[in-house]
């Protein structure tokens, strides 16, 4: 992700940033530089631009850097990603869940509803992914230009 997002999500009150299909220390290591602030002391790459916040002084530049220094940073290395699926598919899923556990490996689960982490949790999964943001987007795009179809319709 180019940093110009990472800082806009951070700007924005993100306190946490997940990267997942981490492969090595190096991939490790860019990521977390690519959140740390832009300072001597920090060694990271996110540097300030100026934004609103700080040109109408509801954020000075320390509390900015320090915001940025208690950022939580995870990272996935060797995560296994398991979604919902048919029966037959679910009976194997739970085969690859415990296998994972019990190799110290935490699962994560990709969800698309709260209410379908019951099945995980009582598995012993405690790490989710609630839905995509393209996913997230188009499905409230379909709901929410539907119903403004429906009244433009109705309007005739």
């Amino acid at each position: 992700m180019p940093h110009n997002h990472l800082r806009e999500l951070l700007r924005s009150g993100f306190h946490s940033i997940l990267f997942a299909d981490i492969r090595t220390a190096d991939d490790a290591r860019a990521a977390v530089r690519c959140v740390r602030p832009e300072t001597p002391a920090d060694g990271g790459q996110l540097g300030s631009k100026a934004g609103r916040a700080f040109a109408f002084g509801a954020c000075d530049f320390d509390d900015y850097v320090q915001a940025l220094r208690d950022v939580v940073i995870a990272v996935i290395d060797d995560g296994v990603r398991v979604w919902e699926a048919d029966a037959a598919v679910m009976n194997a899923e739970r085969r690859i869940i415990k296998a994972a556990l019990d190799a110290g490996v935490q699962p994560r689960a990709e969800i698309k509803k709260p209410a379908q982490a019951q099945f995980y949790l009582d598995l012993g999964v405690r790490h989710f992914s609630l839905g995509t943001d393209v996913g997230i987007l188009a499905n409230w795009l379909r709901t929410e230009g539907g119903a403004l179809r429906a009244e433009l319709d109705r309007l005739g």
